[in-house]
């Protein structure tokens, strides 16, 4: 990728983000200026859901689910094949804490090469500035020096109270949702399997889980999409909506069971999601087809005999 032009960007946007990441030759800050550029209200947007957590009572979180879950609530310029690198994550994570420091704290940190990207020092979940004079706090945030200018990061416009989950699907709408999925089950070789047991019970109990991914899916029709991404905008947006009186959980152990219950409630998608074969084919009765047809960029679903 070529490197922005910093000098441009300096007459364009005052924008203390993208000024850092511009004149840093790394690849990766390069790839998360030229995102930030087309998207400048992303990394806000991540900040506004972290000092909602903090809010409410949170303590610590992932950066991964919240971009999976602003993957999937919004449209954004796409950068990629899925719109937004996941590589980019940890690089947005150090990026925010440095220019947001109220935020400290609140995302976990591993060791990454966005470490040796960014002039920064991390300890006990904050960053600091490796050198203060580039840097200085002025009403909550750090503005960065260009030259004998100061200039801030973006505002962060706060979230309002959430709504409920209910607010938004009905438990009687979301039970109707399933209803496919209880066949899935009972085509199944095996239906008295134990997961397939437990994964009746996960979505006859909680079938808000299903109906939300499955209307997220029909609603942003995408050409390509990751199961596991759709799955973990799923988990966080029922943190963020769900009651109290009602325990929502997404585990990893029906993961795969709902990766294919989305294509297989909607044929329609079938050939935009990539698959792994794995047990989960051989309980459902269904196989991975062995290339993909019509110029699909995956290989479909195909019922075992077919």
């Amino acid at each position: 990728m070529a490197r922005i032009a910093f000098s441009s960007l300096q007459q364009d946007r005052t924008d203390a983000i993208e000024l850092l990441l511009a004149r840093n030759p790394h690849p990766l800050a390069q790839e998360l200026a030229e995102f930030h550029r087309f998207n400048p209200s992303f990394l806000t947007a991540v900040v506004a859901e972290l000092r909602w957590l903090k809010r409410v009572g949170r303590k610590r979180t992932g950066i991964n689910s919240i971009v999976e879950f602003l993957r999937w609530d919004r449209s954004w310029e796409k950068h990629s094949r899925y719109s937004i690198m996941n590589a980019l994550s940890a690089l947005m994570a150090r990026v925010i804490t440095l220019f947001y420091p109220d935020i400290s704290g609140m995302l976990e940190f591993r060791r990454s090469v966005a470490d040796r990207i960014l002039p920064i020092i991390i300890h006990r979940g904050k960053v600091q500035p490796r050198t203060e004079s580039d840097f200085r706090l002025e009403g909550g945030v750090r503005s960065l020096r260009v030259g004998d200018v100061w200039t801030k990061p973006p505002i962060v416009i706060e979230l309002e109270r959430i709504p409920s989950l209910h607010t938004l699907i009905a438990f009687d709408e979301a039970a109707r949702d399933v209803v496919p999925l209880r066949a899935i089950v009972e085509r199944a070789p095996n239906p008295g399997d134990p997961l397939l047991v437990a994964w009746k019970e996960h979505f006859t109990t909680q079938p808000e889980v299903f109906s939300l991914m499955q209307r997220k899916l029909r609603e942003r029709k995408p050409s390509v999409f990751s199961g596991k991404s759709l799955g973990e905008y799923v988990r966080w947006s029922i943190s963020r909506l769900a009651e109290e009186k009602r325990t929502f959980t997404l585990t990893s152990r029906f993961s795969s069971l709902y990766n294919r219950a989305l294509v297989l409630a909607n044929p329609e998608f079938d050939g935009r999601c990539s698959f792994a074969q794995c047990r989960v084919d051989l309980l459902l009765g269904y196989k991975l087809a062995e290339k993909p047809v019509n110029g699909e960029p995956f290989c479909r679903l195909l019922r075992e005999g077919k």
